[in-house]
C-alpha cells in the first residue's frame, strides 16, 4: 500500500510542477532577468527663421528612469553643422521620454519632451535587449 500512495504523490507532484512551470506547449516561455537597451538622441539645432544651423549649442538631455528614482543627465554641444549625438546605455531601467533643453548665446532658451516609448527596438528587438533611436531637430529664435 505505501508503494502504491508514493506513486500516487510523485504523479500528483509531477503534474502540479508541470502546470506551474514558466512554459507550456502554447505559451512563449516567460522572460526573467535585467532589461537591457542602448539609446540615442541626435539631432540639429538650427536658427529658426535661417534654418542655418548653431555650432557650439548646449544640448542637455535629462532622463528619469522610471524602475529608480532620480534623473541623470548628459549635456553635449554642437558641432560645426549644428549637429548633437547622446547615446547611453541602461541595464534594469527602461525609458519612456527624455527632455532636451538647450542654450546658446544669442538665442532664447529651449527646452522640448521627447518620447521614446513608440520607438522600435533595432538589432534585438527584444522587451530585455535592443536599441532605440530618435532623431530631432531644434529650433532656436534669436533674443530680441
Amino acid at each position: 500500500m505505501k508503494g502504491i500512495f508514493n506513486k500516487f504523490l510523485l504523479v500528483l507532484s509531477s503534474l502540479i510542477g508541470g502546470g506551474t512551470a514558466c512554459t507550456s506547449v502554447f505559451e512563449e516561455p516567460d522572460e526573467y532577468g535585467c532589461p537591457h537597451a542602448d539609446y540615442v538622441v541626435r539631432g540639429n539645432v538650427v536658427d529658426e527663421s535661417t534654418k542655418e544651423p548653431i555650432a557650439g549649442a548646449d544640448v542637455i538631455v535629462s532622463r528619469g528612469n522610471r524602475n529608480y528614482h532620480g534623473e541623470e543627465t548628459d549635456t553635449v554641444q554642437t558641432n560645426e553643422k549644428g549637429v548633437f549625438v547622446d547615446a547611453w546605455s541602461t541595464s534594469c531601467g527602461l525609458y519612456d521620454n527624455v527632455t532636451i533643453d538647450t542654450d546658446v548665446e544669442g538665442y532664447e532658451k529651449s527646452s522640448m519632451e521627447v518620447t521614446l516609448k513608440d520607438v522600435a527596438y533595432v538589432g534585438k528587438h527584444d522587451w530585455y535587449e535592443g536599441k532605440k533611436e530618435k532623431s530631432v531637430t531644434i529650433e532656436l529664435k534669436k533674443k530680441q
